[in-house]
């Protein structure tokens, strides 16, 4: 597996360390201070039962249904929360629901648990309608991934880029697809986190690879997504380097703003309205941190047509939503 066993083991302070205890007030510490210790939180050998079966229901009719479009989701999933066992269990059962009722056609996950990942990949859930594509060598306790619809996609080739300077083991992964008749590249993609200095100079850094990235990769179509953590500002600033240094990046589409910048789907992470961590006092802390990029230039097959968030219905059972993103 993408995960070295030790992060799973008491040998990082076992079960009973958890990470509430260390966690600042201020939210965006709070996300660093997650990120960086070990999870310890594994699912259930027996998984819930009726979610098993909605599962299975959807996916009979996942591959009788004919596509006529591409959708593309892009969800942090929130491996690091500790809440419990069976939490996980109902938290990743129902992002796999989401998955075989929507059937998009890519998937890029971030902060996917080596537990969760397993959980997605089994033949009860996930693994018989898609391939699962994880990171490889990285020292962390969650990673990006991607799931490719078997039925729809082949898998060329797939890589894992580490950003060296960064502190909390940020990557991306990558897969060079066949999809609709057409080469394309998708990445799945998380960037180092919170306001202080030095991580928002590493976040420049690693936004400014990958956005260099794109051009160069020789395929229709370029698309990132994940957890990307930026502020707009960051963003203007990164592209106005680039065009400094002669780099065109003119044809590189933020799919929120292509579709109109909308209120309602702007705030992925919103800990006023999700109430997963528990910061219902923060009321202004909303962040547009999850995006989806994609090039969009002569001799693209895709065209954009709509854009929205997912993942707004508690769980029934736990009263929580599947993430702390949406």
């Amino acid at each position: 597996g993408p995960f070295p066993e030790s992060y799973f083991s008491n040998a990082h302070g076992g079960p009973s360390a958890k990470r509430g205890r260390f966690w600042p007030e201020c939210p965006e510490e709070m996300r660093q201070a997650r990120a960086l210790v070990p999870n310890y939180v594994a699912v259930p050998r027996v998984l819930p039962k009726k979610a098993l079966a909605r599962i299975s229901r959807h996916r009979a009719q996942c591959a009788a249904a004919e596509e006529s479009s591409v959708l593309i989701l892009s969800w942090n999933i929130d491996g690091l929360d500790d809440t419990g066992s069976d939490d996980m269990a109902s938290r990743v059962l129902a992002v796999a629901e989401h998955i075989v009722r929507a059937q998009p056609a890519i998937v890029l996950l971030q902060e996917a648990s080596r537990p969760q990942l397993e959980v997605l990949a089994s033949t009860k859930v996930l693994g018989d309608c898609y391939e699962v594509v994880t990171a490889q060598n990285l020292p962390v306790c969650c990673a990006c991934a991607v799931l490719l619809d078997k039925r729809r996609s082949q898998l060329l080739a797939t890589w894992t880029h580490r950003f060296e300077g960064s502190t909390m083991g940020r990557h991306y992964v990558s897969a060079r697809i066949i999809l609709e008749g057409a080469t394309f590249t998708v990445i799945s993609a998380q960037l180092e986190s919170t306001p202080l200095e030095n991580a928002q100079k590493e976040r420049l850094r690693q936004l400014e690879h990958v956005l260099h990235e794109m051009p160069a990769l020789s395929t229709t179509q370029i698309f990132v997504g994940g957890d990307l953590n930026i502020r707009d500002s960051e963003m203007a600033f990164v592209q106005d380097k680039l065009r400094k240094d002669g780099l065109q990046v003119h044809h590189i589409r933020d799919a929120w703003a292509e579709c109109g910048s909308s209120s309602v789907h702007k705030f992925t992470w919103d800990v006023g309205a999700n109430t997963n961590l528990g910061l219902a006092s923060h009321k202004l802390a909303q962040h547009r941190f999850d995006r989806v990029l994609y090039t969009d230039q002569s001799g693209s097959i895709l065209k954009l047509q709509s854009f929205e968030l997912v993942g707004k219905t508690r769980i029934e059972g736990i009263n929580r939503y599947p993430s702390d993103h949406w």
